[in-house]
């Protein structure tokens, strides 16, 4: 490779399937790496492009997106070329931008992968969508991105809004002072609804029905992830406010299972999303009037068909947990998602750790220093240690009784599943000890979880 020209090495890097693979080649030899040196930023393009497919120059866009002056002569074209999938790669990326495209890489497919999970596939944490359903659901997401950045929520005038909602009376205001204002209000919500129209009114129906179900998606995400901490609040608006500050906001939110994101982003809008009258219906107000002139009217939303936009595949069967009966909404546990479901980072750590599983055996296991030590190897980062303990529970016969008719391909929620692995992981570890010839018959702490 060493004697190939700088151009013809440039091309072959090109093609690396993640940046991990692109440095680490480069680092080969001092050929290969002057070769990066002489096209740095088109090769890392090309990379992205590997990456996130032929939706990358949209997602860059979108991160480099300034709203439009929806009154200009030049509109349409300007929106054609905020919406248009062209190489972009003249400017090279800023470290603020490779920063955020870097965590884009992870939270697109999780995204991605937690539509596929609810409307697609059960059995699997990862995307099961097609390569042309991919590139719809991420191209819809970028589209939603450029929605947020033409009407940021934050840029609104918040104190108007919180005077005029008010009921109080205002001292040293006049009631024509407080007339007019609310006249301004009202010319100004009318307008900007009317810019709303008018952005989404650009596009083609398909391409709306396709908005309105990932965005539905986004709040339907949002909304699992936070109920709990929103009853005194209007589920509704909260869940609006969360897609107003995008795709990478909510995935925030679920990664620390708290709205603290939102209260950090908007600060006062957070208090007033019960009755901010630019939070209410913040994209699928605007859009389903589009829909309307147009004279279509989307499937309802508790219909499978209105997952069709993104993938005739979809469904909403099997929804609910076999033995409890609880909605499983984004999180099924089964014989094929029991590791996969556990990796995904929840309050910044993985689900079922070390110190949770400790937690869950009975028979005095967490106070035993040596089998503490002897669990922490076993359950070390990469060993697929929740598939191969739930395994042998069910294969060798060590359910209880209660448990008889529970089987590995059972749709459980995470309630159901840590009851069934409180009941068992001492019995699990008792035998899983013995067959390995390592069970101590004078230790009073296993000795105590025997069957």
């Amino acid at each position: 490779m060493e004697s190939l020209p700088n151009d013809l090495i440039g091309e072959i890097l090109a093609y690396s399937p993640s940046l991990f693979t692109l440095f680490s080649t480069i680092i080969v030899s001092k050929s290969i790496y002057c070769a990066f040196r002489c096209y740095p930023g088109s090769i890392i393009y090309r990379v992205y492009l590997n990456i996130f497919g032929p939706g990358f120059p949209l997602l860059l866009k979108a991160l480099r997106f300034s709203p439009l002056d929806l009154d200009s002569e030049d509109w349409d074209l300007l929106l054609a070329q905020a919406l248009g999938t062209d190489v972009i790669h003249d400017l090279p990326m800023t470290r603020l931008e490779k920063v955020w495209i870097k965590h884009m890489c992870r939270e697109l497919p999780q995204i991605e992968g937690f539509f596929s999970f609810k409307y697609i596939d059960r059995t699997s944490v990862s995307s099961q969508l097609s390569s042309q359903e991919s590139h719809r659901f991420r191209h819809t997401l970028h589209r939603i991105m450029l929605y947020n950045g033409q009407f940021p929520i934050v840029h609104y005038p918040i104190e108007v809004f919180k005077r005029v909602s008010s009921e109080e009376e205002h001292d040293g205001e006049s009631s024509e002072a407080r007339d007019s204002l609310k006249v301004w209000e009202k010319e100004y919500l009318q307008l900007e609804q009317l810019k709303r129209r008018k952005f989404l009114s650009k596009f083609s129906t398909d391409e709306l029905l396709e908005i309105h179900s990932v965005s539905t998606f986004l709040k339907d995400f949002v909304l699992a992830t936070l109920r709990w901490q929103w009853e005194d609040r209007d589920y509704e608006n909260m869940a609006s406010l969360a897609l107003a500050l995008g795709p990478s906001t909510i995935m925030s939110c679920f990664y620390y299972q708290s709205d603290s994101m939102l209260k950090r982003e908007v600060k006062d809008i957070y208090w007033m999303a019960n009755y901010h009258p630019l939070v209410k219906n913040y994209l699928c107000g605007p859009l389903l009037q589009v829909l309307d002139e147009r004279q279509i009217m989307p499937p309802p939303t508790n219909h499978y068909t209105f997952w069709h936009s993104i993938s005739l595949r979809a469904y909403r069967e099997d929804g609910y947990c076999y033995h409890c009966g609880e909605e499983l909404g984004y999180s099924t546990w089964t014989r094929t998602s029991w590791d996969p479901l556990r990796l995904i980072p929840v309050n910044r750590r993985p689900m079922f750790g070390y110190s949770e599983f400790l937690e869950m055996f009975k028979g005095g296991v967490r106070d035993n220093d040596f089998e503490t030590r002897w669990l922490r190897q076993f359950m070390q980062p990469g060993r697929n240690y929740l598939t191969r303990m739930v395994g042998d529970i069910y294969e060798s016969g060590l359910k209880n009784s209660a448990f008889a008719n529970w089987t590995q391909d059972d749709h459980l929620c995470k309630n159901c599943f840590a009851s069934f692995l409180r009941e068992h992981l001492h019995i699990w570890l008792t035998h899983y000890k013995a067959s390995i010839g390592e069970l101590k018959d004078d230790c009073p702490y296993v000795l105590s979880s025997k069957i």
